[in-house]
């Protein structure tokens, strides 16, 4: 018979080849081996060499061969590839793998949830009976999870944020759970009645939860896939001739399973099956024998594929490797398609997937023990090399990479055994790799987002980034491991190298480097602070890499690091500078790394520039950190790197700019950059009436402001108010009157416009702070506004409403609270419950982030971002929908709140406002009181009113739920949010009274108190029992129900004519030690109340703006407050009777501000 050649292609192929026999009965022979029936997996082929060689080809490119099929092992050969990889050698590189400490036993499950790591083991080696249970890692030690189950666990997932385990159990922790148990964050619970049958894997899918479960017969194994609906698990139609392994998808109707069977019911499918939401369905021609993992992304479905027996006696090794599924059609990856050995799991990170196995080699000579990634085009190692271990299982913990399976135990002689033992590790290189594009055109784009590494150095580019080179664009960057690096003989593990072809050019501003370093580094260098690190470009001796000593060239920014993520329980920093400005654009090849200043040499240069060319001419200066005076034309100036203060000098004619804190940078010259302008003066201003008349919202007010200035030009003209004699301004989000524009004719000139109306403002006193041309409002451009505005001294407007609350303006319903990391939506419906439409002047909607104190209530420390104006009346019954967006830190509390500036005089307050807590709140304790109702005598609310000292009858009935006998405090505390919030008053609104009750005792309390000397103003009232912070001896148990808001308002008025002004006797001095800060002043009177002291920055109009408290406030005699301060150039506000607690005839002398040094 002719001999032939052929190539058979397709799903399941039967071969003839060529220079071999075929003899009765179709059997093939050659080098004595049966070549009958020989199965090749889809897209694969088998040709026979001239020497009768068998030879595995893919569709596209022949790429191994089997040779020498009567060795004891089958090896493999093709051009490149070694015969063989050597044997276990135990060992991985430090720079990319960590031990988790106290290995446990036998892992078959991993799975990341929460930044946790949680495990299912088996130990089985030192105790009797086996233990089977779930155990937890939360970067620092191992803890259990729960009982123990009485069979081995198959699968963990998550629902709803809740761990899910399934497996071979009928009993967790001695209660009856069949095969599937939920962890309520404190014990297992049951779902539904469970799963009969073994449960093999478990998996969510979108927002649906798939078990695969299996019934084993004598000889046969039938599986089924049940969904989970929330209340019991429901069958999906469809039996399987074999086990379910793996179960992945996009949703509940497009799940796929994989496993070892080729049928379900009479369907031929091939080890991997599609549920589209009414039926299982074949792929494609499916895969052959068995597939051990599956993994989708996006539209692409992974599968790990192994051929164990299906060519015996061939001399044919068993085949592995991953076939992706594109929709369409099956297709091989890499450009060697055939891993070494067995693919255990395929796990997807940062979209790309990573398997893990027993092989040891993925192309050719390519060595990637245990774990390998693939890029879009080939399989590559993790970690150079991979880890020498065989690898059963892979999750994905936030930035690391966690494997468990078994290592081999060091031989200590040729003729010992191989051996293994249990073994867990995670994948956190020191810093990553990172591939990129560098293109011509403008975008946005960040080199560096690869999701491996521990530090994670990137570079960010956006539409204002331009790149140009001498070669062809786009050109290939890279963000790499720098090799061993030391600095002064310590190690720089996040130490880095940008790479960049030669002649790659940065132009524009929006190109952006960013460091990390961690805790751990500033141990390592005895820095004082994490702030005091910054970024530092490397360069290397003669000797390097022989002397692993780096020299540091040059520090190249002097941007301040933020805390930027958690690692691992490590906090991780980052430092983000300016690369086109900051660093050489025409050299940003180069090593960089974060270390503290005292190991950087420091220099910068500084110099300035003033316009117009008329204010140059006039005699314009400038000066630095008080020094003397410069003109432009002299050199720069040398200085130490870091913020430094430039003063202008006052110029007839010309309005100087601000101090201006200017950042040198070290062997850069900085440039301060001067604009004189113009300067338009208010020179007074004057209202009617004032106190003790007291002016009535909606009614006319006379309003004066005088002004000087060198052009006639159009202007605003203002009136703000003030709690605290303009040191920050009422935020009520509007002003005392409409604005005013007119016609400013030069010179001085004084402005009194008619018809001027009080807009509707909460009770109080104020002081009113005149403005004139305010930035933003189109007027002409001045550089300093800081005389735009003064507080009137000596002089206070009284407030009083006499209208009558018509209305009751909610939030309809449970406001949505969206929150993504730092980011806040809320989204809701607020309704006017009459009986009356709201005012036409509208009101504010706003969202706090802060802290709920264990009673319930708000600390509030800011806004998330602007809120939302309701412009305009809304009709009894009538309703509105409002959408907030901001930012808040993470983990914040929050609060939703309906006219959050309290300028609608409504009939109740207490549903104006919802919360969110991102984590439910526990507590514990040895007591527990709750105040079941409270109320004020009902004549002493509002619309009547109270002044200080007055007699305040109220009741509360509070419930002693504890067989302890219970002594505790009980106070009343006046709130302008419904009792969402208290007032920050630094008293109560009454003095505090101590009560008791017996065990089990409920008792209605009758007070009668004095009233404390609170600000004027309307109140809702909130009354709390065993406030935190007060206990005697007891924490309260429940103390969300220690406070309550009463129904109903009070009105204070304090009649008492003012006649006390305090003041700082000495202006109030600040000194610094690092981030540590001391002010030191001297008051006229302190007469009990506080003074706090806060940092921040003035805004465009010369207006202090605070970021943050110094230490906490104080009161009396005290002359010092102490605190921290984050670095940077911060102007210091210290503030005397802060909480407006004394009647004081002039609060404008109540302050006083200061640069920090």
């Amino acid at each position: 018979m002719e001999p032939f050649s052929s190539i058979v292609r397709s799903g399941l192929a039967f071969i003839a080849v060529s220079a071999l026999t075929v003899v009765a009965g179709g059997a093939t022979q050659g080098d004595g081996i049966d070549y009958k029936d020989f199965q090749v997996p889809p897209g694969f082929h088998v040709t026979i060499g001239p020497d009768a060689t068998p030879q595995l080809e893919s569709d596209e490119t022949a790429l191994r061969t089997i040779r020498d099929a009567g060795a004891s092992a089958a090896t493999f050969a093709a051009p490149g590839i070694p015969a063989t990889v050597p044997g276990p050698e135990w060992g991985y590189d430090a720079k990319y793998w960590a031990d988790l400490p106290g290995a446990v036993a036998d892992i078959n499950n991993l799975f990341g949830l929460d930044n946790a790591l949680y495990v299912s083991c088996r130990f089985s080696a030192d105790f009797e009976p086996v233990i089977d249970c779930v155990l937890r890692w939360d970067g620092v030690a191992w803890t259990q999870v729960g009982g123990m189950m009485n069979g081995p666990v198959s699968g963990l997932a998550s629902l709803n944020g809740a761990l899910v385990v399934g497996g071979h159990f009928t009993e967790v922790g001695g209660i009856p759970a069949n095969g599937v148990t939920r962890w309520n964050g404190i014990s297992w619970e049951d779902m539904g009645e469970g799963l009969e049958t073994s449960v093999t894997k478990i998996a969510a899918v979108g927002d649906d939860l798939f078990a695969a479960a299996a019934e084993y017969g004598d000889s046969s194994i039938t599986s089924t896939v049940h969904r989970w609906d929330g209340i019991r698990w429901n069958r999906l139609p469809g039996d399987f001739n074999g086990t379910i392994s793996s179960i992945d998808g996009e949703s509940s109707t497009s799940l796929f399973v994989g496993g070892r069977f080729n049928r379900v019911d009479s369907k031929i499918v091939n080890s991997i099956a599609r549920w589209d939401g009414n039926a299982w369905n074949s792929v494609g021609t499916g895969q052959l024998d068995a597939v051990s993992s599956i993994a989708v992304r996006d539209s692409e479905l992974f599968a790990a594929v192994q051929y164990y027996s299906i060519n015996p006696g061939t001399g044919f090794p068993p085949f592995h490797y991953v076939a992706k599924w594109n929709g369409f059609d099956w297709s091989g990856t890499g450009s060697y398609p055939l891993f070494d050995d067995y693919i255990s799991s395929l796990l997807i990170v940062g979209e790309r997937p990573i398997a893990g196995g027993w092989f040891r080699m993925v192309e050719p000579g390519v060595v990637s023990r245990g774990i390998s990634l693939y890029d879009g085009a080939r399989w590559r190692p993790l970690a150079d090399r991979g880890i020498e271990i065989s690898v059963r299982q892979l999750a994905s913990v936030g930035h690391g990479i966690f494997v468990a399976g078994v290592r081999p135990i060091p031989r200590t002689s040729d003729s010992e055994p191989d051996s293994w033992v249990p073994y867990q590790a995670v994948y956190r290189p020191r810093v990553n790799v990172s591939e990129g594009q560098l293109s011509a055109t403008p975008g946005a784009g960040v080199f560096g987002a690869d999701p491996f590494g521990y530090y994670q150095p990137a570079l960010l580019t956006d539409s204002g980034t331009v790149a140009t080179a001498d070669v062809a664009l786009p050109a290939p960057m890279l963000l790499d491991r720098a090799a061993e690096i030391a600095v002064q003989g310590k190690r720089v593990d996040n130490a880095f190298t940008v790479v960049l072809p030669e002649g790659t050019r940065f132009g524009g501003d929006g190109a952006q480097l960013r460091v990390e370093f961690s805790e751990e580094d500033v141990a390592r260098f005895g820095a004082a602070s994490w702030e005091d690190f910054r970024i530092a470009r490397l360069t290397y001796p003669a000797g390097y890499p022989a002397s692993k000593e780096a020299a540091v060239a040059a520090q190249v920014s002097q941007q301040i690091p933020v805390a930027f993520r958690m690692d691992g329980g490590r906090q991780v920093y980052a430092i983000t500078a300016p690369f086109a400005q900051e660093f050489s654009p025409t050299e940003p090849t180069g090593t960089y790394a974060a270390l503290p200043v005292q190991m950087i040499a420091a220099s910068g240069w500084l110099r300035a520039e003033i316009q117009p060319a008329a204010a140059l001419a006039a005699g314009a200066q400038w000066r630095v950190d008080g020094g003397e005076w410069l003109s432009v034309e002299a050199p720069p100036v040398g200085i130490s790197p870091g913020f430094h203060t430039v003063e202008f000098s006052q110029v007839v004619g010309w309005a100087p700019p601000l101090p201006q804190q200017i950042e040198v940078v070290i062997n850069e010259v900085a440039v301060a950059t001067a604009q004189y302008s113009k300067d338009y003066v208010l020179t007074s201003g004057d209202f009617t009436p004032a106190f003790p008349t007291a002016l009535q919202p909606g009614t006319p007010l006379t309003a004066t402001w005088g002004i000087s200035g060198p052009e006639p030009t159009p202007m605003w003209a203002e009136l703000f108010l003030s709690k605290t004699g303009g040191f920050d301004m009422w935020r009520g989000g509007a002003t005392l009157t409409g604005s005013s524009f007119f016609q400013f004719t030069g010179g001085t000139m004084m402005h009194s416009p008619a018809g001027q109306i009080a807009n509707w403002i909460p009770d109080g006193v104020y002081t009113v702070v005149p403005m004139i041309n305010r930035p933003g409002l189109g007027g002409p451009f001045e550089w300093n506004y800081a005389n735009n505005w003064a507080p009137i001294a000596g002089k206070r407007l009284l407030v009083r409403n006499t209208q009558t609350p018509q209305c009751d303006v909610e939030w309809l319903g449970e406001p949505t609270f969206a929150v993504n990391g730092t980011s806040v939506t809320v989204t809701g419906v607020i309704r006017n419950n009459g009986p009356a439409a709201s005012p036409p002047y509208g009101f504010w909607v706003e969202v706090i982030h802060g802290t709920f104190a264990r009673e319930g209530y708000l600390r509030e420390n800011d806004f998330i971002g602007p809120g939302a104006k309701i412009s305009s009346s809304i009709d009894a019954g009538a309703t509105v929908t409002v959408s907030l967006d901001g930012t808040a830190p993470l983990g914040s509390d929050l609060i939703a709140m309906v006219d959050s500036t309290d300028i609608v005089p409504e009939t109740e307050e207490r549903n104006n406002s919802k919360g969110y807590e991102p984590l439910p709140p526990t507590w514990t304790g040895t007591g527990d009181v709750a105040i079941v109702s409270a109320a004020i005598d009902p004549v002493q609310l509002a619309p009547a009113s109270l002044a200080p000292l007055t007699t305040v009858r109220w009741t509360a009935t509070i419930t002693n739920k504890t067989s302890n006998a219970a002594s505790f405090w009980v106070e009343l505390f006046h709130s302008t949010t419904g009792g969402a919030s208290l007032t920050r008053s630094g008293i109560t609104l009454t003095s505090s009274e101590k009560v008791y009750l017996s065990a089990n005792e409920t008792k209605t309390f009758s007070f009668t108190q004095s009233l404390n000397s609170v600000p004027d103003g309307i109140y809702s009232m909130t009354a709390i029992a065993d406030r935190e912070g007060i206990h005697d001896s007891w924490v309260d148990l429940q103390p969300r129900d220690n406070a309550f808001a009463l129904a109903g308002r009070v009105t204070l008025h304090n009649p008492t004519t003012p006649f006390w002004n305090g003041h700082f006797g000495t202006k109030p001095t600040v000194t610094r030690d690092g981030n540590d800060v001391t002010v030191t002043f001297s008051q006229s009177d302190a007469m009990g109340g506080w003074t706090e002291a806060f940092y921040g920055r003035l805004d465009e109009s010369g207006r202090f703006v605070k970021t943050g408290q110094i230490g906490g406030g104080i009161r009396g005699y005290r002359e010092s407050i102490w605190g921290s301060v984050p670095t940077g150039p911060w102007v210091v506000g210290v503030l005397t009777d802060s909480t407006d607690l004394i009647p004081e005839t002039d609060e404008t002398d109540n302050y006083s501000f200061t640069y920090m040094p």
